[in-house]
């Protein structure tokens, strides 16, 4: 779950702000709130609305009163629904997104993806970063609206939110959804069979430590157990040996987790398939890095 620090990073949140940041007093929140009001008549005039919508956003977390957070929510919620410019609409809708889950979240994210304010992939992904914060009635059933779209970069987040040991209190069906979910959607490496990337390598050795984490929780066997099994499997990609050496994951196994994770073996293949490709530059250049 992201810190109030960690809140607001990422995508559509690499901006500079003008002015010095405003404290999160009413009177501030309130010329924010009357900026947003304007209708865009030029570009200048467009990105002060952005610029309003972010610092919005900010001042949320500069602030622990519930009532001035309740506050920018709402501001936001009004604003949304409000804009007629699908840029600003946009900056308001993460500006919005990256609070706190709250009564307007879902509503927001919703009218948002109708309007096409936000893609597919942004609706996704919101709704991937937010479940963990939600009441666990709500969450479940944005667990099963993921698990239900097939959507790549909802994978790609949940596979490293999950590989990472981030603290998650899943339910037995929360679990079950989202290991249905990542299995059914297993990262391909793209390219020809020699070919070989540290971006989808580290995509793929993500998604190998969070299928194992979900299954282990079903079945109860050790987790590392469970990744041997998946890239040991003959009909699995020998790229996924090397993915996972090269990978953080791998620097954490420790001497007694090597047995369970057949680690000799997983060497074997991954040298074995580096030996097989010398004129693969990619896969040569990225061997050095595999764990030992």
């Amino acid at each position: 779950m992201m810190s109030e620090n960690e809140r607001g990073a990422g995508k559509d949140f690499s901006w500079e702000i003008p002015h010095p940041p405003l404290p999160a007093e009413s009177e501030n929140i309130h010329k924010l709130t009357s900026e947003l009001r304007y209708p865009v008549t030029d570009d200048a005039n467009l990105e002060s609305k952005r610029d309003a919508a972010r610092e919005l956003n900010r001042a949320y977390f500069r602030t622990n009163s519930a009532l001035v957070r309740d506050e920018i929510s709402a501001v936001l919620s009004r604003a949304l629904r409000e804009e007629t410019n699908k840029t600003v609409a946009r900056s308001i809708s993460f500006s919005h997104s990256r609070l706190f889950f709250d009564k307007n979240t879902l509503p927001n994210l919703n009218y948002a993806r109708s309007k096409n304010i936000i893609s597919f992939d942004d609706y996704y992904g919101e709704l991937s970063h937010l479940f963990p914060e939600a009441p666990p009635d709500v969450r479940e059933k944005m667990v099963g609206d993921i698990s239900g779209s097939y959507n790549r970069y909802a994978v790609d987040i949940i596979s490293e939110m999950i590989s990472s040991g981030e603290a998650l209190s899943l339910s037995s069906n929360e679990g079950r959804n989202l290991y249905q979910f990542l299995t059914a959607n297993e990262p391909i490496f793209s390219g020809a069979i020699n070919s070989f990337g540290y971006f989808d390598s580290l995509l793929y050795a993500n998604w190998l430590v969070a299928v194992s984490r979900l299954r282990s929780m079903e079945n109860g066997l050790p987790p590392e157990q469970l990744l041997a099994e998946k890239i040991l499997d003959p009909a699995t990609d020998p790229r996924a040996s090397v993915a996972f050496l090269i990978s953080p994951h791998a620097k954490r196994i420790t001497a007694s987790q090597r047995s369970l994770v057949r680690w000799d073996d997983i060497q074997f293949r991954a040298k074995k398939f580096v030996q097989e490709n010398p004129h693969a530059q990619g896969l040569q250049a990225i061997a050095p890095d595999m764990v030992h």
